[in-house]
């Protein structure tokens, strides 16, 4: 049977753009260091208390080494877009693949939304309420706080996701270009971030907070309360957890490194993809790690441990004491307005990055699926002008503009617990699929490879990661602070999951019996590397 009638095109239509400096500058911005630190300084110690920052944001590189190591392994030999989905569909077969593409869809498309909702709630709105106390100026304040809630957040939100899927319709070019651009200042912010801690003198803070709480109407929230209400309610802000700390490791520390290897999916728009994936990966996952622990290092010695892990319990059992939520973003602006405000900007940008670059890479892996028609075909059509999956982008796109309907309207931390159990799962998939791959199909192995070389270290790594996300799931649902880390979510969660596996399920189904209506066997389609 001829390739034409295996797969729905002869050729991909997408043309090779990219390069080794293309995927660090992608990879480097997904990875959103200062977007991923901020959330984490002052979520994971009110979740995880006496989490140590600096051992989980290291414990959290293990598995990002892991995911470097494997998409960059894995890109070589299969250098096609769509990724994970790709080589999962030809070492574990169709269904698994299915149901990975599913869970992974559904996590680029959540963390699609938390970062438009993120970046009015946090990066807009807890900056310009900083900025604004820090100048005296209520049109600020009430600014910020209009954007951080629904009713100016909700609509201005969409107007990004409109500008985000535009981009991403023009192409994996342009949106390199974009990259090239907008990294590189990003990086500068994040320098700025730093500096700016730096400039704070010991002692100058305590007095600043507590002015400009008062400027903001929280007159009651001052420096030393906030430790008073923290040793008052039986918590020591200042104790060392070794296994909260653990604990903390893989949903926290790794939560910077999220979509270090989405450009991946672009494997098959790469030009050298033999060594530019893998290279790329590594120095970035390498660098975010030393920066992540340099920024803690600043960012306890700014603040101090006390009032860092007091500020997270407090804006956990009672967010009402904040005018926003203080994150570290909001602290700084406190003190000098003109370099928060800059990192506000720089919190905006980073989300705007890591945005299209989800819509941009989910849409190859709904265009892989359909080039081996488990999906419909018309999602395998591409632009001839842009060399775009356009139809498969517009679908990510409606699809995004529903879920942050429901995110805006119905509670954006409950919706992130209720469906957070599905991001693990996604990731540990294909690391899994790594592992089993030269022990079940080494022929494949070595036709690609053209020996046995490397196989054991990426079935280590492999395995390594996939335990990794095992303990994720464990960490999100072993009794912490009040019952599980989920609480009222976790049946939720659970639930969600099983409906996603449910839906890939039927999705598959589907798409078998729509290839045996053409008279196509389906060990035809998955037992052949898709054309390029």
């Amino acid at each position: 049977m001829s390739q034409r009638k295996v797969f729905v095109r002869d050729a991909t239509g997408l043309v090779r753009e990219l390069g080794a400096l293309d995927h660090f500058l992608i990879s480097q911005g997904i990875i959103l260091l200062i977007n991923g630190f901020i959330p984490t300084a002052l979520l994971a110690p009110y979740f995880f208390p006496g989490a140590n920052l600096y051992v989980v944001f290291a414990l959290g590189g293990v598995p990002a080494f892991c995911m470097a190591y494997v998409y960059g392994k894995l890109s070589a030999g299969m250098p096609r877009s769509g990724g994970d989905y790709i080589w999962s569909a030809r070492i574990v077969g169709p269904l698994y693949a299915t149901v990975q593409m599913v869970f992974i869809v559904t996590g680029l498309l959540f963390y699609s939304v938390i970062n438009i909702w993120f970046m009015f709630n946090l990066g807009l709105g807890s900056t310009l309420v900083g900025v604004g106390a820090a100048l005296g100026s209520t049109a600020l304040t009430q600014l910020g706080t209009n954007l951080a809630g629904v009713s100016w957040g909700f609509p201005l939100s969409f107007v990004v996701l409109i500008a985000i899927i535009a981009i991403a319709l023009l192409g994996i070019r342009v949106y390199a270009i974009f990259c090239r651009i907008s990294v590189p200042l990003y990086l500068i912010i994040c320098a700025l971030f730093v500096g700016g801690m730096l400039l704070i003198p010991q002692g100058a803070f305590p007095s600043v907070f507590d002015k400009t709480m008062a400027f903001t109407g929280y007159s009651n929230t001052t420096y030393t309360g906030i430790l008073s209400q923290t040793t008052a309610s039986g918590v020591s802000a200042t104790s060392f957890n070794v296994g909260n700390t653990l604990l903390a490791a893989i949903p926290w520390g790794f939560f910077t490194y999220i979509g270090l290897n989405w450009s991946s999916y672009s494997a098959g728009e790469t030009k050298n993809v033999k060594n530019s994936i893998f290279n790329a990966y590594i120095i970035s996952v390498a660098l975010t790690l030393i920066v992540l622990e340099i920024m803690t290092f600043i960012f306890y010695n700014t603040f101090t441990t006390g009032f860092v892990n007091s500020l997270a319990y407090i804006a956990g059992v009672n967010p009402s004491a904040f005018p926003v939520s203080p994150f570290a973003n909001f602290l700084l602006a406190l003190y000098n307005p003109l370099v928060g405000g800059i990192l506000g900007v720089g919190l905006f940008l980073g989300w705007m990055i890591n945005s299209i670059g989800l819509i941009t890479f989910s849409s190859r892996m709904l265009f892989a699926g359909a080039m081996d028609r488990v999906l419909p075909s018309r999602l395998a059509d591409v632009s001839d002008r842009f060399h775009c999956p356009h139809v498969a982008t517009i679908v990510m796109g409606v699809l995004s503009a529903i879920y942050l309907t429901i995110y805006w309207n119905y509670g954006a931390i409950a919706t992130f617990l209720n469906s957070s159990i599905a991001v693990p799962a996604a990731l540990a998939l294909p690391l899994f699929a790594a592992f089993l791959f030269p022990l079940i199909k080494p022929d494949l192995y070595k036709r690609l490879y053209g020996s046995m070389k490397g196989a054991a270290m990426l079935s280590l790594t492999g395995l390594l990661g996939a335990v990794a996300f095992g303990v994720y799931i464990f960490s999100e649902t072993s009794p912490l602070v009040s019952g599980a880390f989920l609480g009222a979510s976790l049946s939720v969660a659970y639930e969600f999951v099983l409906i996603l596996g449910i839906i890939a399920v039927a999705i598959y189904l589907l798409g078998r019996y729509r290839m045996k209506k053409l008279g196509i066997d389906p060990r035809l389609v998955f037992s052949e590397i898709p054309p390029e």
